[in-house]
């Protein structure tokens, strides 16, 4: 039975609509007007939404096949709906970030920390930068790599950080103090990805060399790496990895320096597509889920699921059944990151667009990167979806 193949339409706004509409609430313009564009599969539409006064309200008009809808009584404030017959019949909702933070260097890698207090960026000349959310006191700069970051990441406390990136280097650092107490090494190619277990003990990279490695922070031990069985004779790239727990109850006996690894399963993607499944203790017992030639971008693994992004389609996997393709979204754009959370799966895509989508509710598309490519996407545990695109980080606040 082939899998449900769904087409996640694509609409882009532009990302100053809220200031035409700021012009007509304080009365300093009469009409204006912004940008809008949706696209699905082989369709794509680009028309005008007009916005004008009538009596005391602000109203707005779409243009060129679009019609616009308040969201229930927000009036426009944060948001609009939005449909296209060509792109959709259905309607989707438009929101504009609450916050944007202008990071000041064009970011290669992002973090939010768990208590959604402090964001790291890592740029394409090896620097690294922690900074508060809200503007705070902190700022921290991180020096170490040579050349550009691939992945950051911070450990549960909010006050460690994992940083990886094209010199083949891994490096562990204080938020505290800015220091670097120990520096991961092993891999001959650059490192494209991270994922850290549990609290963080123990860690797995990714790397162009092909191998996925499993590493112990305490000692700074490598302790196992695994490679797809045709890495070598096919040149495979190992392009993302990602973690989750095992959906059939088996645990298995950890070594002395593995730690929350028992029930764990990670998840590897390759240059041709392929996933490789594998045990993260005992026999790893690898398990080939062939591709179909288009890279993997990103790997996400929730509720016994995994998404898969190659190209412009995100594979869904269940893990009861691994060589299954339980549904396969279609975006009208490559989809370059997946993060989700309980309900909620959030997309960054290359045309700048933020995807996300909660449980059976109408897609939510975010506004603030115009067609500057998304790189990234988090979910926080304070109900808040982070995207990084360009040298700025948008926050969409309460989504689910």
């Amino acid at each position: 039975m082939s899998p449900a193949s769904v087409s996640v339409p694509v609409y882009s706004v532009d990302p100053t609509f809220h200031d035409a509409i700021d012009l007509l609430k304080s009365r300093r313009s009469q009409k204006e007007s912004f940008w809008v564009a949706g696209s699905n599969r082989d369709v794509s539409r680009h028309g005008l939404v007009d916005v004008y006064r009538s009596g005391n309200d602000v109203n707005l008009r779409g243009q060129d096949g679009f019609e616009i809808a308040s969201i229930d009584s927000s009036i426009f404030l944060n948001g609009f709906r939005i449909r296209n017959s060509h792109v959709s019949s259905n309607w989707a909702v438009i929101k504009a970030p609450q916050v944007s933070i202008n990071t000041g260097t064009p970011i290669e890698a992002f973090d939010i920390s768990p208590q959604g207090s402090l964001y790291v960026v890592g740029n394409s000349s090896g620097q690294i930068s922690v900074h508060s959310v809200s503007g705070g006191a902190l700022s921290r700069a991180l020096e170490g790599h040579l050349t550009y970051v691939s992945a950051v990441k911070f450990f549960s406390s909010g006050q460690v950080i994992l940083s990886a990136g094209g010199d083949m280097q891994i490096k562990l650092w204080s938020v505290i103090d800015g220091s670097n107490p120990r520096t991961f090494t092993g891999h001959v190619r650059p490192i494209t990805s991270l994922a850290l277990i549990g609290k963080g003990r123990n860690f797995l990279s990714s790397s162009l060399d092909g191998t996925i490695k499993l590493w112990e922070c305490g000692s700074g031990e490598l302790l196992r790496s695994i490679a797809h069985p045709n890495s070598e004779s096919l040149k495979l790239e190992a392009t993302a990895v990602a973690v989750g727990s095992r959906v059939d109850g088996i645990k298995h006996d950890a070594g002395e320096l593995e730690f929350e690894v028992e029930d764990k399963l990670a998840v590897a993607g390759y240059s041709n597509g392929d996933l490789l499944v594998f045990n993260l203790a005992g026999d790893p017992h690898p398990v080939v889920i062939s591709g179909s030639d288009v890279a993997v971008n990103s790997l996400e693994v929730i509720d016994g699921k995994i998404y898969a992004a190659k190209g412009k389609t995100v594979d869904v996997y269940d893990l009861k059944s691994l060589n299954v393709v339980i549904k396969s979204l279609y975006f009208s754009s490559i989809v370059t990151d997946i993060t989700a959370k309980d309900d909620v799966v959030a997309f960054a895509t290359e045309v700048g667009t933020p995807v996300i989508i909660n449980g059976e509710n109408p897609p939510m598309y975010g506004t603030g990167f115009g067609v500057l490519p998304v790189i990234g996407a988090k979910i926080g545990q304070d109900h808040s979806v982070y995207f990084a695109g360009d040298d700025h980080i948008k926050i969409f606040r309460n989504i689910y």
